[in-house]
């Protein structure tokens, strides 16, 4: 299908939820289909660890069999821990009371020709999910460790806003009838410019959308899946509700685009509470785990200077550095050379 043609399609897909204000400011967008992403967009997204891929989705459902809206509806009825947003805003009153009746309309509001006016999700974590995991891509390494499994159910005309995740790399899925489209933007200094300026507003996806670089789309039904590089801008924009599933990991590359990130993104970090910072700073000292600890002795003094914003966080990061160091030292050949230069750092005394 031409460039200009799967665009059309896209934006006619849009335009079955309404929104005409998005579906105008993505049609003056510069966007590419992700699978005609240019030699010159994929450029741009050298430094952020690689454009997305796009896969089959059987890959992730690596014992043939996929979730199904039956399985992953008994599974938020009964589970303790979810938690219900409405109009992109949590509600910690559904929390604890979710109703058959509630879940029905959700699951099932790919039945009615019009979204509703204030679109509902829920999220909950599925814990030993014998079917859902991270392939092994050809041109990624071998997944280290893997999250468990978020599933979110969305009804038809939910878009998120413009976001980055926390540091690892994801893989999603959705489930069944479920029908969505992906928005990725490379974090390139002008990208995280313009997300930081509108960060605190509404409408991010149609106010930020035409002032970014890098624009890719992907259209995705449950055969498909995704994978997003740590750092990767992007929004979702549901076109038929249901579930999709994610899971997050780490490999031996995302030490290292996760560290570009923090760098090159220290504005978008200024937004963050002190728990969104010691999340991030979790997540990065795990990939650091993972990775030689010559990566974290290298870029240890500007990730230190950008999550230990308090002195409490900076104890933290520095303990947790060191107990890495204890865990790795013994399978290292340089290690009087590395021992040296983190007692120079301050992470050993």
């Amino acid at each position: 299908m031409p460039y200009e043609t799967e665009k059309a399609s896209m934006l006619e897909e849009m335009g079955t939820i309404g929104q005409p204000g998005l579906c105008k400011a993505l049609s003056d967008a510069s966007l590419m289909p992700l699978k005609h992403c240019s030699t010159l967009v994929r450029m741009m997204w050298e430094g952020a660890g690689g454009v997305p891929v796009g896969f089959e989705s059987s890959r992730a459902y690596h014992s043939g069999k996929h979730h199904t809206n039956r399985a992953l509806h008994h599974h938020l009825i009964t589970a303790t821990r979810t938690r219900i947003f409405r109009g992109g805003v949590e509600n910690p009153n559904l929390q604890g009371s979710i109703t058959r009746e509630i879940l029905l309309d959700l699951v099932y509001d790919y039945k009615t020709a019009n979204p509703k006016e204030t679109p509902t999700s829920a999220m909950f974590i599925l814990k030993d999910d014998p079917y859902f995991s991270v392939p092994r891509l050809d041109q990624d390494p071998m997944p280290q460790e893997q999250d468990d499994t978020e599933v979110i159910l969305t009804t038809k005309g939910g878009t998120t806003g413009l976001h980055i995740d926390n540091g690892q790399s994801v893989v999603s899925s959705p489930v069944e009838q479920s029908r969505r489209i992906f928005f990725f933007w490379p974090p390139t200094k002008r990208n995280l410019e313009v997300l930081d300026e509108h960060g605190t507003r509404g409408g991010l996806l149609k106010n930020c959308c035409q002032l970014m670089e890098g624009g890719l789309f992907y259209i995705m039904g449950s055969d498909d899946a995704i994978r997003m590089r740590s750092g990767t801008i992007h929004g979702v924009v549901t076109i038929v509700g249901g579930f999709i599933a994610t899971k997050a990991y780490i490999d031996q590359d995302t030490l290292g685009s996760m560290t570009s990130w923090l760098v090159h993104s220290p504005s978008y970090l200024q937004g963050l509470d002190d728990r969104g910072l010691e999340e991030i700073a979790c997540t990065w000292l795990k990939a650091a785990e993972h990775s030689p600890i010559g990566g974290l002795v290298k870029s240890w003094p500007k990730v230190e200077a950008l999550l230990g914003r308090t002195i409490r966080a900076k104890a933290g990061l520095r303990k947790q550095a060191k107990e890495i160091w204890l865990r790795t030292h013994s399978r290292m050949q340089d290690k009087e050379e590395i021992e040296g230069q983190m007692r120079g750092l301050g992470i050993l005394p």
